[in-house]
């Protein structure tokens, strides 16, 4: 009888006459369709539905694809075979309830599986564990690829089939498979040693070693000799030539291919410039998201703007391991964000730039997006003294705009206009953290600017400038503006602007240095923790929309200055300024400016002069 149940479901699941009525479902097809080749239904559960209203044989064939309709499939007509095009092609991945007896064949169900009748498979793999009273009789897989045979039971003599099961339940505590074990007793071989292929007793290993150690151990010890020469010492020791594994490691204490090594590397980016690409530029142009520059120096030369509407990350292996040197004639944008609220990301490499003229703007914004700079060295430089603004945006005011500068040294160098960041924006988002940046001027004089941030603002509600250990200086400046943080625009008030632990050098020769510039309003003003060296510190109100400054904080700074703090003309009355523990050596401030303020000054040393 068990005999004849397995050859029944090979002939029922086999043998579809040339009668059999024929269904198609494809993953794209429609439940409005007549279910032919042409024109497939899109659902299991519908073309089952149509077959199962039919007499005779029928056939429901799914072509390759994934079959989700969220919701149950039920299987209830012994009539009905429903064909896959072949295991792990044709995958229904909702759960199938077989309700009356039904037939599978070259399918996967990759959901729950519950069986209340009799199922007759072939070449069906049922990822979830059985569930009901219902037979399962054929060939199917569960969800490790085990080929299970359930109309077998126990063998009754030596002539009966047995399952893998059977086989692995009964054998496996007597016997080892052949992809290896661990025996529970000693293995005894025979005592002659003929074929190379042979496996060897303790014995011959003991008398061959013995042999080769007891002539060479000394030279090996001492690293000289022939053996030493020839073998790698556990000690450790360099390799002469190139080591060739067998294949991918399998442990994490084994050692690994090339092959291994740049298949993990590729995961995280879709260009590897070296790998898949030959330069940051093609990478760039291909449409890449995610680069990665391995350790090297890069030398390209960039002819045309790289216009950017999808988010664009550049990573390097570090400082110095990665070096990207790049020239350009560039002048309104190296890198064009485009897309809206999208992403622009460097990080982990050494950057040099040289431009033969003006660059306004190695990244040139006129979208709100979000630029991160990480672990960068730059150097940005236009030996025939053009201007060069490293971030800008300067077409229209950004709704918001995200800057995050980290862990990075600069210097731009230039006769002519220099500024890190310039930008319009609503709402500003800037944060700044460990940075060292110089801007080297050549010697120039007026009208030329070197600001490290200047931010412009309009109709602000809300938004922040946040600077923390960032070292700013200025050198070779003869004369024009120098800034160390410059707000200014119209009426509203960012959130706060937070300045601390830095470190400003500016000229004290020059009248128009300044260190921070706050003509824009500014709910709260925290400076803390910073030593300025300028002709003046801080000045404010220069301007009638920074009558909206509310609070200004200043705590333990040193101001080497000719005047610490400038209220200029347009001070509001109301704005409370707080000095404490500060140190002055020069003037504090201008005493009739400072009268329209409510402002106090304690703890500090001041070595103040008339202003």
């Amino acid at each position: 009888m068990r005999f004849t149940r397995v050859m029944l479901a090979g002939v029922v699941l086999c043998a579809v006459s040339g009668t059999a009525q024929m269904w198609y479902v494809a993953p794209h097809g429609s439940d409005t369709n007549d279910g032919s080749r042409l024109r497939p239904f899109a659902s299991v559960q519908h073309g089952y539905g149509v077959a199962a209203s039919n007499e005779g044989v029928q056939v429901v064939w799914l072509d390759p694809g994934v079959y989700c309709a969220s919701s149950t499939v039920y299987l209830s007509s012994a009539d009905v075979l429903v064909q896959g095009a072949g295991v792990d092609q044709a995958v229904i991945a909702d759960a199938v309830v077989v309700a009356g007896d039904a037939r599978l064949a070259d399918l996967t169900c990759a959901a729950a599986f519950s069986n209340s009748a009799i199922c007759l498979v072939h070449n069906v793999k049922i990822s979830a564990t059985p569930a009901g009273a219902g037979w399962l009789y054929g060939l199917w897989y569960d969800a490790n690829d085990y080929a299970r045979v359930s109309s077998l039971a126990e063998p009754r003599d030596g002539f009966d089939a047995v399952s893998a099961y059977w086989v692995s339940n009964h054998v496996r505590h007597a016997a080892l498979i052949r992809t290896g074990g661990t025996m529970s007793g000693a293995l005894y071989l025979e005592g002659g040693i003929a074929a190379p292929s042979q496996a060897v007793h303790k014995a011959y290993v003991d008398a061959a070693a013995a042999t080769v150690l007891s002539a060479s151990y000394a030279a090996v010890a001492a690293g000289t000799g022939g053996l030493a020469g020839a073998y790698v010492s556990k000690s450790g020791d360099t390799m002469t030539g190139f080591l060739s594994l067998p294949g991918a490691p399998t442990s994490g204490v084994h050692a690994v291919t090339k092959s291994y090594v740049d298949g993990l590397m590729r995961q995280p980016y879709d260009a590897i410039v070296g790998v898949n690409c030959s330069s940051v530029q093609a990478a760039l142009n291909s449409g890449a998201t995610n680069i990665f520059i391995p350790p090297g120096t890069y030398v390209e030369s960039w002819p045309s703007a790289f216009v950017i509407q999808r988010p664009v990350r550049i990573h390097g292996a570090g400082v110095p391991e990665t070096k990207l040197v790049i020239s350009t004639s560039l002048d309104y944008g190296v890198f064009k964000l485009q897309q809206a609220n999208g992403l622009f990301e460097m990080s982990d490499l050494e950057l040099t730039v040289t431009n033969s003229g003006s660059m306004h703007g190695f990244v040139y914004v006129t979208s709100p997006c979000t630029i991160r700079l990480r672990g960068i060295k730059a150097a940005c430089a236009s030996p025939a003294g053009g201007q060069i603004w490293f971030i800008f945006n300067q077409e229209s005011y950004l709704n918001s705009l995200d800057v995050v500068l980290e862990d990075v040294e600069m210097t731009l160098r230039s006769a002519g206009r220099v500024v890190f960041y310039y930008g319009l924006c609503r709402q500003p988002r800037i944060t700044v953290r460990n940075a060292r940046v110089v801007i080297d001027k050549c010697g120039s004089g007026q009208f030329t600017d070197g600001a490290f941030i200047s931010q412009s603002l309009q109709d602000v509600a809300g938004g922040y400038i946040r600077i923390a250990h960032c070292a700013f200086s200025v050198t070779n400046h003869a004369f024009d503006a120098e800034h160390f943080l410059q707000i200014q625009g119209g009426p509203g008030q960012l959130d706060l602007v937070h300045v601390s632990a830095c470190t400003v050098n500016l000229s004290v020769s020059n009248e128009h240095a300044t260190a921070l510039i706050l003509n824009a309003g500014a709910a709260h003003t925290v400076i803390r923790d910073t030593r300025v060296t300028a002709t003046r510190g801080i000045r404010l109100y220069d301007g009638t929309h920074a009558q909206s400054l509310s609070n200004v904080f200043i705590e333990a700074c040193t101001f080497d200055t000719g005047l610490a703090l400038d209220c200029g003309g347009d001070a509001r009355a109301g704005t409370v300024i707080s000095l404490a523990n500060c140190a002055y050596n020069g003037a504090l401030t201008k005493r009739a400016a400072a009268r329209r303020c409510c402002w106090k000054a304690t703890g500090s040393a001041v070595r103040c002069r008339p202003a």
